[in-house]
């Protein structure tokens, strides 16, 4: 007796359209899924750069509490010229508020953060004794500017590290560059458009203006 084969299956074209489907399916929930991640990401980087600024302007609070009359100077290698004996030379910005000084590395250095400590201008040692901003993130602008005997501006600019991300001009051009040149407006820095890739996503510009008066309030 011959008994009949069974020729219940798949067939090869059925296999290759399950397998494209499946495909399909993968990259579809792969994109979806780093998209969530690019998006969480880059709302953490925001809110530890809000959070950044909060300190700052408590920090200032602080100083102009314990000193109400503060006076501002500034040093930068860049922007300024020298205005003690080290200033064209050493590898910070320096900004001597109230007592204290704030500083954070130069603009040609690739590090971040903000630190202060009580040491003079001049001092030419950079401990990095009381951390205000992250390592993390640059401090592309920091100033305070006494306004009254009781009023501060307080301004500045903090960004994620990659500059190859961001821009100053409606071209996306290069950031790198626009620093370099002598009409660079640190305040116009912001992010590249979607078209300069995935960097993008993870890009955070942060800026700050407000008032603090000598009894430490907005």
């Amino acid at each position: 007796m011959i008994r009949q084969l069974d020729k219940k299956g798949f067939t090869l074209v059925e296999l290759m359209l399950a397998m494209g489907l499946f495909s399909v399916i993968l990259v579809v929930s792969t994109a979806g899924f780093i998209g969530i991640n690019r998006t969480y990401t880059r709302g953490v980087i925001r809110k530890q750069l809000s959070e950044s600024v909060q300190k700052i302007s408590g920090d200032v609070s602080t100083l102009l509490q314990i000193q109400p009359s503060g006076t501002s100077s500034f040093c930068s290698e860049v922007e300024h010229p020298p205005t003690y004996p080290n200033c064209s030379t050493q590898p910070y910005n320096v900004l001597c508020f109230s007592g204290s000084r704030y500083y954070w590395p130069s603009h040609v250095s690739g590090e971040g953060g903000l630190y202060r400590d009580s040491n003079p201008c001049n001092f030419e040692t950079f401990d990095r004794e009381i951390e205000i901003v992250d390592p993390r993130y640059v401090v592309e602008k920091f100033t305070i500017t006494p306004l009254t005997n009781e009023l501060f501006q307080v301004k500045g600019i903090i960004h994620t590290a990659n500059l190859g991300a961001l821009t100053t001009s409606d071209n996306d051009g290069d950031y790198v560059q626009q620093r370099i040149d002598g009409n660079f407006d640190a305040y116009k820095t912001k992010c590249k458009g979607s078209s300069a890739g995935s960097v993008v996503q993870t890009c955070a510009v942060e800026k700050f203006d407000f008032i603090i008066n000598s009894r430490g309030n907005k």
